[in-house]
């Protein structure tokens, strides 16, 4: 999903539509705020804008540049970078899961006319007769 929006927050910078792309890398930093290309659009967006303070504020986003593999400041910079995207990718992750839980989940209710299926707990019961309605 994101790598098309992304791609097109590319073609709308490409066509000078500086606003529509800048909303399509936001949408795909809202779901990834890893994401390199949204990352690094953006920053091009503000720039096409002539927003200086949005350049600022999302080039400190991105992941720090390798300026020399021997810099251990660097790269303590980098993977520190990385742990936090991690992070955000697990809360998003379980954001998601719970979303998905909760739009399954089943709502109690009873029948009170018939007294047929009975759903107690997100569990199917058995009708009056007996019958197993389990694969209902």
């Amino acid at each position: 999903f994101v790598e098309a929006v992304n791609r097109l927050a590319t073609v709308l910078f490409l066509q000078g539509n500086f606003k529509e792309s800048k909303d399509m890398c936001a949408i795909v930093l809202a779901i990834k705020p890893w994401h390199f290309g949204a990352l690094s659009g953006i920053v091009m967006v503000c720039h096409g804008m002539s927003d200086a303070d949005g350049m600022a504020l999302w080039a400190t986003q991105r992941m720090p540049s390798l300026q020399n593999e021997e810099d251990d400041n660097n790269s303590i910079q980098r993977k520190q970078w990385v742990q936090i995207m991690v992070e955000k990718g697990r809360e998003t992750l379980q954001e998601s899961e719970d979303r998905l839980k909760e739009s399954y989940q089943l709502f109690d209710f009873e029948t009170d006319t018939n007294n047929e299926n009975k759903v107690s707990e997100g569990i199917l019961e058995e009708n009056d007769s007996g019958e197993d309605l389990s694969w209902q």
